[in-house]
């Protein structure tokens, strides 16, 4: 004990520790207390103690027996337990940057205070946190180490086909009024074929207007019919959107009929 004497109670840990380890003896165990009693490490000053009371046993004379147990008594309110819990069982608890164990882990003894206490399990980030413990107190602490599923969102639907039939209906319904004017037209040229004092002209401009109509009815009508197709075909097979940039459905038209497109 002359190192401990000197104040070099780290060096005189060490080589208590040594001693043991050579030639275990309870007498060492008391020593060893009392060095960490003067580190102020009182939770194992407090398990020297102990461990010196159970294997000496009747060995140990009286008063040196009153000595050690009132030391336990003072060294109990000065220190707690810890009893770390985790989701998934595994993990390497350290104390104070020091290893106490893997989990389930029994209730670990500490020095009262701020504590902290750190687990890692194999291939998740490690957790840390500062504890507030009591002298006397059992704190109980639980990690959450299971990790959160990530469910990607889902598919966004396409509108396409939903676009593609209300163009193709539009397109079905220019067809049919289209088809209603061209019969009028039609029927008003046949009026005007009947008639007496009729000039060429105003014929052949009837005409021409029955003709165009009819062929613009002839041209949407062909759309509409490629548009049911094409309705279809998105309607049982729809394409797959970008979240980005969703696809784009347009309906043109011309002096002569119209037409769907479709970009992606």
């Amino acid at each position: 004990m002359e190192l401990a004497d000197d104040g070099q109670f780290d060096a005189a840990l060490v080589e208590l520790k040594k001693a043991y380890d050579l030639a275990p003896s309870y007498r060492l165990l008391y020593n060893v207390g009392i060095v960490y009693q003067q580190l102020k490490d009182y939770a194992r000053a407090l398990d020297a103690y102990e461990r010196y009371v159970e294997e000496g046993g009747a060995g140990i004379a009286e008063d040196r027996l009153a000595d050690v147990n009132a030391r336990i008594e003072r060294l109990k309110g000065r220190v707690g337990h810890l009893d770390i819990r985790t989701t998934e069982p595994g993990a390497e608890v350290t104390i104070d940057d020091r290893v106490v164990g893997t989990t389930p882990l029994r209730p670990v003894r500490v020095n009262s205070g701020q504590r902290k206490v750190t687990v890692h399990l194999a291939g998740r980030p490690a957790q840390s946190r500062i504890l507030d413990l009591a002298g006397g107190e059992t704190k109980v602490t639980t990690f959450d180490l299971v990790v959160a599923s990530t469910t990607p969102p889902p598919e966004p639907k396409s509108i396409v086909p939903w676009v593609s039939w209300g163009a193709t209906l539009a397109v079905a319904g220019g067809a049919v009024a289209t088809g209603i004017i061209a019969s009028n037209k039609a029927d008003k040229y046949d009026q005007l074929e009947n008639q007496f004092n009729v000039d060429k002209a105003t014929l052949d401009s009837a005409k021409s207007n029955a003709h165009t109509f009819g062929l613009v009815t002839d041209v949407l009508g062909a759309v509409a019919i490629v548009g049911v197709g094409i309705s279809t075909y998105f309607t049982i097979k729809p394409p797959k959107v970008s979240r980005e940039t969703p696809p784009k459905v347009s309906f043109h038209t011309n002096g002569l009929g119209g037409g769907l497109q479709y970009r992606f």
